[in-house]
């Protein structure tokens, strides 16, 4: 009887440490080539999946300021991506289905100003590309 209560208090552990997803951190160079040391990243990110492999990838640049914000599917980004210039300032945004563009994304300058908006259609191809002008 202990042995069978052993065993299932251990299967609800490992049930419960599985549906909390794990959260690595993980070291790349400046091309996002993985690098073994953290001292030799320009780049680290911190991924915090559930058990399909879905879950949301932070990256910072070594100064610990924020890089990307990606939702990935296994390492494919899936959802609502965002990049970052160093200074903090959002440099583009757009969202991915299978690792794909779809829909609006938009380019920015290192000051903030929306530079253009490109809009992909379910096929990976830009149906509508806008850009500002000095006009507006």
């Amino acid at each position: 009887m202990q042995k069978i209560l052993l065993i299932v208090i251990f299967q609800l552990m490992l049930f419960a440490s599985y549906s909390q997803g794990t959260i690595d951190t993980v070291y790349f160079s400046n091309d996002f080539s993985e690098v073994s040391n953290k001292l030799d990243c320009a780049i680290f990110g911190i991924r915090n999946y559930n058990e399909k492999g879905k879950g949301l990838s932070i990256y910072y640049w070594r100064s610990g300021k924020l890089h990307s914000e990606l939702n990935e599917t296994k390492g494919d980004k899936e959802g609502e991506c965002k990049w970052y210039f160093e200074n903090g300032v959002i440099s583009n945004q757009g969202s991915y289905k299978n690792d794909l563009p779809i829909g609006e994304h938009k380019y920015y300058d290192i000051s903030g100003i929306l530079l253009r908006t490109e809009i992909y259609n379910i096929r990976n191809k830009i149906v509508a590309e806008y850009y500002v002008t000095d006009n507006g």
